[in-house]
This record gives C-alpha cells, structure tokens and sequence, in this order.
C-alpha cells in the first residue's frame, strides 16, 4: 500500500521559553492521494516544552512535532505519518524587542517631556502599563504619565518635566521596562531627539553713555552647528540667526538687530558673541529665541529647532567701577536727606548726582563712595538689598545704613549709586579726624545670576 507524505501549510511559529507557545497547522492528511482529509487545529502547549509532542489526526495518522526551543532562530517540524515523514522550517522568535527610543522636546522649552519608542515587529502594549516603564538620566528620574500608541510598532511615553539647573536638550537617559508583559524587557539609552534652544542672552555695557560698545553673549543648551552639519561660522549674521520680542510676546523686535553684519567669536560651539555696532538699545525688556526659517543653526545629531523654541529674556550686566572721593575728605554738616548723615543715591544716566554737586562741584565737604555701571538684575527676579557700614581703625561701629530695594524707582542700564557720607556718626556727632574703613554689600537675588558685591574703601577725614 502505497503511504501518503502528508501536504502540510505551516504558519510562522512564534515561542519563547517562558510563556505558552501556541501551535498552529493547517493541512490535508491521507493515505489515499485520491481522498485527502483536511486537518486544521490549534494547540497551546505550556513551558516546560518537550522535545517531541503528539498532536491529534484523524484515524490511522500520527503526527509528531520535533523542536529545539533553547534559541530563537530557524528549527524543523516533522510530521510522521505511518513511517513516511515530511521536514518543513519553522522560525522560533522571542518576543518584540525595542528598536530605538528617542527623547523629544514637544514645547521647545528643553526640558525633555517626551520618549517616542520603536520596536522590532508588532506589538501589544497596555496604556495602562506607565508604572513599568522607568526613564532616568542620572538622579533625575522622568515619571511617565501616560503610554500613547502610535501604530503597532510606535509608542509614545509623555513624561513629567523636570525642571533641572541645565538644559536637557543634549541628555541621553535610558529606558528600562520592568515587567511589561509579551515584550522583552530591556535597558536602553535614548538617541538625542531634542533641538538646541538657548540658556541665557547676557548684554554687557561697558559704557553707560554708548551703546556702540555693548557686548552680547548668547548661550545655547548644548553645542551647534551650521545647517548642513558644517562648523557655525561667525560671518552668519545675527539678525538671520536670533528674533527679538518685545516681552515674552508675539510683538516682534528684529529691528534692533538690524545693521549687525557679524559675529564677533564663538566658543566651545555653544557661545556666541557679537557687539551692537547698530548703537541700537537691546534691553530688559526684550527677549530672544532662535530664528527657525530658514534653518540656521542645528546640533551635533542634526535636530534643528521648531517655531515654539524657547524664549529667554535679556539679561543686563555691567563693569562696576567703586571708587570713593575726595580722599581725605572734610566733615560737614550739610545733608542730602534732611536727617540723614548717610544717603543711598540712584542716580540714572543723564541725571544730575545731588551728592556730586555738594561735594565737587560746591566743595561743601562730605564723602562718596562711587559705584558706576552697577548690574541691573532681570525683571521680577527680586530685590536687591544695599548695605553700607562705616568702622575706625579700631574696629568700631560708627554709622551705618541700609536699602531694601536699591533699584526700586530705576532699572535702566548705565545707572550709578552714590554712596554720601558727610563725616557724622550714628550720634550726630563729628567723627574726630582719621582713617575710617567703609564696607559695601550688594546683595542680588539668586533668581538674577548676578555675583553680590563686597566692597571695602578708606576714607580719610581732615583736620
């Protein structure tokens, strides 16, 4: 009698070594050619796999399966049927497995608020699962609030922000899933997704009375590169690579870069710097962000910056020059504020110093301690706190004074504080004639970036 092989369609067997594998055939049996008997059945078989297992055929058929479930990779079926055999591949694939996974920056604010995964074939995964999916950079840890699935191999993780005293644009963290079921469970360091926004834009004035000389330093989250992935060079201009804002608004200012052909230099890849050779008056009330059309700037990974890249606001910053005058002076009774032995006078550029006029232009006595070209602290970042102490050579008290808010009734670049003091104690009483040792603290708030100032001057009083 002649033995039928059996005619046997075998889908793609997907198994692993710790879960159920399910088998299924689909195939005609028959010892007869002329009467083949259609077989079509699924079997679920649970680990520990056996090498060889039995799966039921119509009367008179024996079926039997050989497998080596150790590895992934190519193994044979075979299929006894009354001593005749058939031997057909089966490929034995783990689990899907994570591909890549890149950090985005969705609002361009550098903070790192998305991780959008890719794996290798389809796969299943509950939006419920947040808890088993752990991003960390370092000691920063990024919870993940919600899982949302993009296609059958795409998700996204939407993170928590992190607000953290550098910008993330140029971190890599990983991602770790524990325990989430029908993947393989993996560490993986992210790709850089995240375009480079900027950190801080500092203005610089070295002369309150010309804004020809005022520097401008410009500081990216991470390092750049021209648009093609070439070195950023420094002939780009300006006003091409950075738009101006009047506030944190949609009101442009570009007009006060207008006339800026150049930069001046650039360091380490993520500074630059260029002068205001327009004399035009970039302030504390403007902010700035990357200019994105066209495309000027891009980083090491070729991730450009979107419209909605960060806004920052200028910060204003100046070379303090402290010097005191006359030296030795003259004590007088003359007061600035009736009352007041010592004064704290702001004076804007432009405006007239009162203690100036008593001293050097009347030379009706008095001292001055000078502090000209003080940094102005950002807006609503706080006060700034004045301290003046007066001691003799001994180390005594003699007068003191203090302001809460220096800058209460003027922010404007270039301004002076004049320190009057007119040779009288805490008592109203003349200070005998000597050396004296004057203390200046200026303390700004941490919000401002701006170092505190600690200053000591002698002054001397006459005869």
């Amino acid at each position: 009698m002649n033995i039928a092989v059996p005619n046997v369609a075998i889908d793609t067997i997907k198994m692993t070594t710790d879960s159920a594998l399910t088998v299924k055939v689909q195939g005609t049996w028959s010892t007869d050619p002329s009467a083949w008997i259609d077989v079509t059945g699924t079997w679920t078989l649970n680990p520990p796999f056996a090498v060889t297992f039995d799966i039921p055929l119509p009367a008179g058929l024996t079926g039997q399966w050989t497998l080596d479930p150790s590895t992934p990779g190519t193994t044979f079926l075979t299929v006894l049927s009354q001593g005749a055999s058939v031997t057909v591949p089966v490929i034995v694939i783990g689990f899907p497995a994570l591909d890549s996974a890149i950090t985005r920056d969705v609002n361009g604010n550098g903070l790192i608020d998305r991780i959008d995964l890719a794996f290798d074939r389809d796969a299943v995964i509950s939006t419920a699962l947040t808890g088993d999916f752990i991003v960390r950079f370092g000691s920063t840890i990024f919870p993940v609030t919600a899982i949302v699935p993009v296609d059958s191999r795409h998700f996204q993780l939407v993170l928590q922000e992190q607000t953290t005293p550098l910008l993330q644009t140029s971190w890599r963290p990983t991602v770790t899933m524990a325990q989430v079921p029908k993947v393989t469970n993996t560490t993986m360091t992210c790709l850089d997704g995240c375009a480079p926004v900027i950190y801080r834009v500092i203005k610089v004035i070295t002369d309150a009375n010309n804004r020809f000389k005022d520097s401008v330093k410009v500081m990216f989250s991470e390092k750049i590169k021209g648009p093609n992935g070439a070195v950023f060079a420094i002939t780009n201009q300006p006003p091409a690579t950075f738009a101006v804002w009047w506030g944190n608004t949609a009101v442009s200012a570009d007009t006060l870069l207008d006339g800026i052909t150049t930069f001046v230099d650039i360091v380490n890849d993520s500074i630059l710097y260029f002068i205001m050779k327009n004399n035009k008056d970039l302030g504390a009330l403007n902010w700035v962000n990357i200019e994105t059309v066209p495309v000027v700037l891009r980083d090491y990974f070729g991730n450009t910056p979107a419209s909605n890249n960060r806004k920052v606001p200028v910060e204003l910053q100046t070379i303090s020059i402290i010097r005191t005058f006359p030296n030795p002076a003259v004590a007088t009774k003359v007061q600035i504020i009736n009352g007041q032995d010592i004064t704290v006078e702001v004076v804007k550029p432009g405006d007239k110093s009162r203690a100036k006029e008593i001293v050097l232009e009347q030379k009706r006595g008095g001292s001055i301690i000078a502090i000209e070209g003080i940094s102005i602290p950002p807006v609503n970042t706080g006060k700034v706190k004045l301290t003046m102490k007066i001691y003799d050579v001994t180390g005594n008290s003699v007068i003191w004074t203090k302001n809460e808010d220096l800058f209460s009734t003027s922010s404007i670049p270039g301004t002076s504080v004049y320190l009057y003091w007119n040779g009288f104690n805490q008592k109203k009483m003349k200070v005998a004639p000597g050396v004296y040792r004057a203390v200046v603290y200026v303390d700004y708030p941490p919000l401002s970036n701006i170092k505190d100032i600690k200053t000591i001057s002698t002054v001397g009083i006459a005869q």
